[in-house]
Formats: structure tokens, C-alpha cells, sequence
């Protein structure tokens, strides 16, 4: 890990969520929100590698949910290394948001 890098995690009300307080001004500046995270990465790593991850971000933490919450003693000793590779690597998901859909209804009228 990089020593200029500084986080550490937390617990939140949700057993499924981890919450890294991260100081780095990139992640906070781009907002809250759903992070998209691809590429080649650490995290991006461990997504592909079979980690049921989401990841988000809310007033510059890091959110991280995992589908099964037992799995966190396990993931998050590699999510908190990923963090903070991907942090001091400048990875792109510190800033890239994910596209969001939001269901629209739609009707029709017969005539």
C-alpha cells in the first residue's frame, strides 16, 4: 500500500455495506453516486475475479456492497489493498459514475 495514502473502514447500519473514509480530493470532488468500476484496476480486479461488489461514493467516502455480507471478513482485507492501489494509482472509477437507469412507464392509448 501507498504511505501517502491514507483510509480506513468502518461498519455502517447495513451488514452488507463497508464504508472506506478515503482522503483523496479527486473522490470527493466528483460527487455521490454509483461508481463505474472497469478497467484494470485492483478493485476493477476484483470484480472480475468473481467479488459481487457495488461501489459507490457519499460525501467523498467509499461505499462498498457486497452481495453476501459473510463474505466480508474474507473481501475486506483485499477491498481496503485495492482501495488504496487503485487511490494512488489514479484509477479512473474515483471518478467515473455510473450510468444510472431510471424505469419510465409507458401507455398507450387505442383510438
Amino acid at each position: 500500500m501507498n504511505a501517502a495514502v491514507r483510509l480506513h473502514v468502518e461498519r455502517t447500519a447495513d451488514p452488507a455495506v463497508l464504508r472506506w473514509v478515503v482522503h483523496d480530493q479527486a473522490i470527493a470532488d466528483a460527487g455521490d453516486g454509483p461508481r463505474a468500476v472497469v478497467g484494470d484496476g485492483a478493485l476493477a480486479a476484483l470484480i472480475t475475479g468473481g467479488a459481487s461488489l457495488e461501489v459507490s461514493v457519499r460525501r467523498g467516502d467509499v461505499l462498498v456492497r457486497a452481495s453476501d455480507p459473510a463474505a466480508w471478513p474474507r473481501l475486506a482485507p483485499a477491498v481496503h489493498a485495492a482501495i488504496a492501489t487503485d487511490v494512488a494509482a489514479g484509477a479512473p472509477w474515483r471518478t467515473t459514475r455510473a450510468l444510472t437507469v431510471t424505469p419510465v412507464a409507458v401507455s398507450t392509448r387505442s383510438g
